[in-house]
């Protein structure tokens, strides 16, 4: 393995809290991505995405994949070979590159998802003959870029102009006349554009200035004769005061002394200037010839030197100097820094042409240099050092390598960083190492207990020394278990099959305790598993078949307690609920709480001598593996295969937590608390952190940085470190400085796929990029639709959430895991509005997320005219109808009337004759009326004036009628 040298100060007397140990590197290289092994280039755009430009491609990374984008020949075939120059994005969001190699730009139409060459490119945009851009910079107030260049086969320097609003490009060189002449530069040596929008060329010896009333460059200041062998290099503007420039220069003849190179800081107002040497004798004059100015977040300015990094103090106009030896390298070669990054507390990483990345945090004043080996998360073999070093939006940091392809950092997996333990077999000579070794308990902040081949050691992990304290005879081999030290200093350790042992670690005197079947005061069972002692120095040990036991150690003697053996559903009565013990805790009111294997967890009441069982099979409270009582005296059990429990002392659980509520595992294996209250799980799939307030929960495992798939237990030292044991080691950290990305993802829907719905005839996707759309039409048939979407998070984005909500059909957000597309089938027509959002690796969401618009459009046949249609058509049909009843109740009507008029003289008829028959009845009737009349009078006979009167009224009435009947 090889070495890691530390410059300033040793690593690890920083403590955890400095910074990583060993960074962890995720490389993107040939093997899994690029094109092409060298970056030149890169950008992250204004949605997120990271551009790579290689020598020989274009590739955008989303996290996830990379995509490959061919650029295209004057025929619009892909060219053959593309080496990148320059990406960048202008003020309206559309990306550029330029190929040096062929001396084109091209745009991205992200529509099309593809690059073209501008719409001018062959007109007034004439495609470029030089072999690319040694320095490119992008003025978005004024929408032009200055591109500096060299021509290789005629030695030539040229300033190029890009006027991205009108499509030209002007050429600038010392051979030009008219504005396009630059004064006195025969070599371009740099161009800056400062915070007012002044553009700024140094050429040779002569600083100019851009006018843009003239559009050409005027001088303005040029080097005092005295200075005549010193070139300008590179500007910089003042990040604090912004009158001054900072100019580095060089020496263009090599004969003469290199510390003659200056720093000159020039004021642009009143053109005084003020120069600053490297002095050998002067720890605190600049560390040598500078190139570079980089201005870290904190507006502090550090020079590039060629023997380090020199940061310079206003407050006494000094250099603290951070010198920097690359081993191989004599201490006085140049060392040449080719990238700065910083990070927002104004840690800094440093890269150059040596094999070798360097960190300097300036506040603890020390620099670590790294060099890797082949082992996971080591950055490659990168013998041509380092080209670029930069961070994302999201604050992750990435490091280009030539030939060897992009990496970026992951903090959790440098957090977690494993001390890998080999404990010796027997003797601690001996080079042979165990199969297995496990931590079996803490001695003190540094030192562990670790039980290795039948052997048990003290580990003291910072200088990794084994000590054997095993104790036993030469010809015995024993499993020892759990292990502790009790308030006197003595080391207790539990063991499979031979009792309990004491260990004096002043007299190295050793003492067994086995079960006696004679005497019922000895250990109840040889096989022991768990020892705690409680704040009375009492010893409490848990067996593997004769449950509890506790022992005085004054008096020597050891108390068993009564229990059943459990099948798994018994609930015990005032016993231990089974014999086989797996946890125990001496809680801080007195009592002991017991986890058993087949039973559940149980209270012994050490003043009444009463056991109280709260085992509840149905929920799954059983096999209670872990236990814990928190600050809060809150206790908490860990089962086996049923997540955790919190538990109401008196009652049983109040909540239970499993792997359905965000548990890396429901085998809870151990169980402890940070300093913010945090509760922490071992389990056999990683670790958990439980927010006990909100019950949000946090997993880090293999995905997001753990080493190691299963933990088996959590120690905390005095100070709140922890150390979590695996198999054959331990991971320390502080879980205070777990530094969690508060940075939201960004969020992009990037294409819609559509096709007829149950179309099996085409079976093709529609693909359509969505960015600068706001909205699309879908014909009734085109309602089966997939989202593809993705966020732009890159630390560990393999672990970013997603939910989604389909407006209009969906009634609440969709939880999608990690899944980054979703379809939906046989939508109705109508409107619809697709949302998505998402959470970075660490849980922190982007609510606001993004959104498409879309419309899936009626058949023909239920469209508005369709029904205009299907109206006109019902009302001409009714007018016609209602003509042709019209036509038909006419008709009607006359044979109706020509049966009315033949009915109506047959009713006449029949009327006449009923009248006729009518008249005969009445006057039948009248006659006999008269018949009866006369009788009557016959009858009456003997009252002749009766019959005189009535016989006159009856014939005035027949008289009467009779002449009615004549009239008639």
């Amino acid at each position: 393995m090889k070495k890691i040298i530390f410059i300033a100060l040793v690593f690890f007397t920083t403590g955890l809290n400095a910074q990583f140990k060993r960074p962890f590197f995720n490389t993107i290289s040939v093997e899994n991505g690029l094109p092409e092994g060298v970056v030149r280039t890169s950008l992250q755009d204004k949605l997120g995405y990271l551009w790579f430009g290689t020598q020989n491609g274009l590739v955008r990374y989303d996290g996830y994949t990379t995509k490959l984008y061919p650029l295209p020949d004057e025929d619009g075939k892909p060219l053959s070979t593309s080496s990148l120059d320059n990406i960048f994005e202008d003020k309206h969001g559309t990306l550029w590159v330029s190929v040096g190699n062929k001396g084109h730009y091209y745009i991205y139409d992200r529509q099309q998802d593809v690059f073209k060459k501008p719409a001018s490119d062959n007109t007034a945009m004439n495609p470029l003959t030089t072999s690319g851009s040694t320095k490119f910079i992008y003025d978005k107030k004024n929408d032009i870029g200055w591109g500096i260049n060299f021509d290789r086969t005629t030695g030539s320097w040229t300033l190029e102009l890009l006027d991205l609003q009108h499509g030209t490009i002007e050429v600038f060189n010392a051979q030009k006349k008219g504005r396009y002449l630059i004064p006195a530069g025969k070599t371009v040596a740099d161009i800056m554009i400062d915070s007012s929008g002044n553009t700024w060329l140094a050429t040779d010896s002569l600083l100019s200035i851009y006018d843009k009333e003239s559009r050409s460059f005027k001088p303005f200041f040029l080097l005092p004769a005295g200075m005549n062998k010193i070139f300008f290099n590179y500007i910089t503007q003042d990040p604090v005061n912004k009158d001054m420039l900072w100019i580095s220069t060089y020496l263009l003849d090599s004969s003469v002394d290199l510390n003659k190179a200056k720093i000159i800081q020039l004021n642009i107002k009143t053109k005084d200037y003020k120069t600053y040497d490297h002095i050998p004798s002067n720890p605190y004059s600049v560390a040598g010839t500078c190139t570079e100015v980089y201005i870290d977040p904190l507006k502090r300015m550090f020079f590039y030197t060629d023997h380090g990094i020199s940061m310079y103090n206003r407050e006494n106009e000094k250099f603290t100097n951070y010198l920097i030896t690359v081993p191989g390298m004599p201490t006085n070669a140049i060392l040449p820094i080719n990238s700065i990054a910083a990070d927002k507390t104004g840690n800094l990483w440093i890269g150059g042409n040596f094999n070798g990345l360097f960190f300097l945090n300036t506040t603890t004043a020390f620099t670590t240099y790294y060099n890797y080996t082949d082992e996971a998360g080591s950055l490659p073999d990168f013998k041509n050092g380092i080209n670029k070093l930069f961070f994302d939006r999201a604050g992750v940091l990435w490091v280009s390598m030539p030939f060897s392809g992009i990496a970026w950092l992951d903090p959790k997996r440098s957090f977690f960083n494993p001390l890998k333990m080999i404990a010796p077999v027997n003797d601690a000579n001996k080079k042979s190492s165990t199969i297995a070794n496990y931590i079996q308990g803490i001695y003190n902040d540094s030192t562990f207990f670790v039980a290795a081949d039948k052997n048990i050691f003290t580990w003291n992990h910072k200088n990794n020394d084994f000590k054997n304290i095993t104790p036993l005879k030469s010809n015995q081999t024993i499993t020892f278990g759990n292990t502790i030290t009790d308030n006197e200093g003595l080391i207790w350790m539990a063991s499979f099959g031979a009792g309990l042992f004491c260990y004096n670690p002043i007299s190295k005197a050793t003492k067994n305790y086995r079960n006696d079947p004679k005497d019922s005061s000895s250990i109840g069972y040889n096989y022991t598993s768990q020892i705690k002692e409680d704040n009375n120095g009492i010893l409490w040990i848990g067996t593997n078949g004769n449950g509890l036991n506790s022992f005085n150690k004054k008096t020597g003697k050891f108390t068993r307690y009564p229990f059943i053996m459990n099948n798994g559903s018994t609930k015990a009565n005032n016993v231990l609920d089974d014999g086989v013990v797996h946890s125990l805790l001496c809680s801080k009111d007195g009592n002991i709480w017991i986890g058993t294997n087949l039973g559940s967890l149980n209270r012994f009441d050490t003043k009444t001598g009463k056991f109280t069982c709260y085992m509840d099979s149905k929920n799954g409270f059983q096999c209670i593996i872990s236990l814990f009582e928190d600050s809060r005296n809150r206790l908490w059990a860990g089962s086996y295969l049923s997540g955790l429990f919190l538990v109401n002392k008196d009652s049983g659980f109040l909540k239970h937590f499993t792997e359905k509520d965000g548990l890396s595992s429901n085998d809870i294996r151990a169980i402890t608390e940070d300093k913010k209250g945090n509760i922490w799980l071992a389990t056999s799939h990683g670790l958990s952190k439980l927010n006990a307030d909100n019950d949000q929960i946090i997993n880090y495992t293999t995905i997001n940085g753990l080493p190691v798939v299963q933990t088996e237990g959590i120690f905390k030292s005095s100070d709140g470190l922890f150390y979590v044991s695996f198999k054959n080691g331990v991971i320390p950290f502080d879980p205070d400085n777990i530094a969690e990305n508060k940075i939201p993802p960004g969020v992009v829907i990037e294409s819609v796929k559509y096709h007829v719905a149950n179309n099996t005839a085409n079976n093709m996707d529609t693909v359509l990029f969505t960015e600068g759309r706001q909205q699309i039409e879908l014909k009734y048939n085109e309602n089966k639709i997939s989202f593809q979407y993705v966020a732009l998070h890159f630390s560990n984005a393999s672990l970013n959430q997603y939910a989604y909500q389909l407006e209009g059909y969906d009634k609440d957000w969709i939880p999608a895991g990690t899944q980054r597309s979703v379809t939906y089938t046989n939508l109705s027509p109508g409107a619809y509005t697709f949302k998505v959002k998402a959470a970075n690796s660490d849980g922190v969401w982007n609510e606001s997320g993004t959104r498409f618009t879309f419309t899936i459009l009626p058949p023909w046949w239920r469209t508005w005219w369709a029904y205009t249609l299907y109206a006109l058509i019902f009302l001409g049909a009714l007018r016609i109808f209602s003509k042709w009843r019209e036509r038909k109740l006419r008709s009607e009507k006359e044979k109706l009337e020509i049966k009315v008029e033949e009915r109506t003289n047959s009713l006449k008829t029949t009327l006449e004759n009923l009248q006729s028959t009518q008249s005969q009845l009445i006057q039948s009737e009248k006659m006999a009326s008269l018949g009866e009349l006369t009788a009557g009078i016959a009858h009456e006979i003997q009252n002749p004036l009766n019959f005189i009167n009535n016989f006159s009224e009856v014939n005035k009435e027949l008289l009467t009628e009779m002449k009615e009947e004549i009239e008639k």
